[in-house]
């Protein structure tokens, strides 16, 4: 098991990193993953994030890994009435951070930039190296970059579908 995770309504997931089952508040079922049945031959995946947004609805970062063992592509999953809908792709080795901020935006850090999606995709908010990122209890996003004489934090400041940066 790599996670387990609960939403206020007592309902709950729990997540290994090639399964992942759904509690009702009775019994656990199993979430098909029916993307793996259109994977290429000698193809694995792993399940390397979830996550439940703002309105309680899951989200997870697929890997699929080929048969040399490197990775080569990573999938951003919205599971929405029961279904597994695919919302985006990501090329390159580093597995893509997902955070969703108490507004409702969902923010994606790799490459050395930050991304907020929109309807029409991704938009790239800034591009900066930043060490370290994480996510406070009230949604709030804060990146650790390093420089010459001392780490910086900075907060995302979400403001209604505009998001800044502050260094703090």
């Amino acid at each position: 098991m790599t996670s387990i995770v609960f939403a206020s309504d007592g309902s709950g997931y729990l997540i290994t990193p090639d399964r992942l089952w759904k509690y009702n508040g009775k019994e656990w079922m199993e979430i098909s993953l029916s993307f793996i049945q259109n994977l290429p031959p000698n193809t694995t995946y792993q399940i390397r994030h979830f996550g439940l947004d703002n309105f309680e609805t899951p989200w997870l970062v697929v890997h699929f890994v080929n048969l040399n063992g490197l990775i080569t592509r990573y999938e951003l999953l919205q599971f929405e009435k029961n279904i597994l809908n695919p919302v985006s792709t990501f090329e390159g080795f580093a597995t893509p951070q997902i955070y969703h901020t108490s507004t409702g935006a969902t923010i994606s850090i790799r490459n050395n930039q930050i991304f907020q999606l929109s309807h029409t995709g991704w938009i790239k908010l800034t591009e900066q190296k930043f060490d370290l990122s994480a996510q406070d209890n009230y949604g709030n996003i804060w990146l650790i970059s390093e420089t010459k004489n001392r780490p910086l934090l900075w907060k995302l400041q979400d403001q209604r579908a505009n998001i800044q940066g502050m260094n703090q």
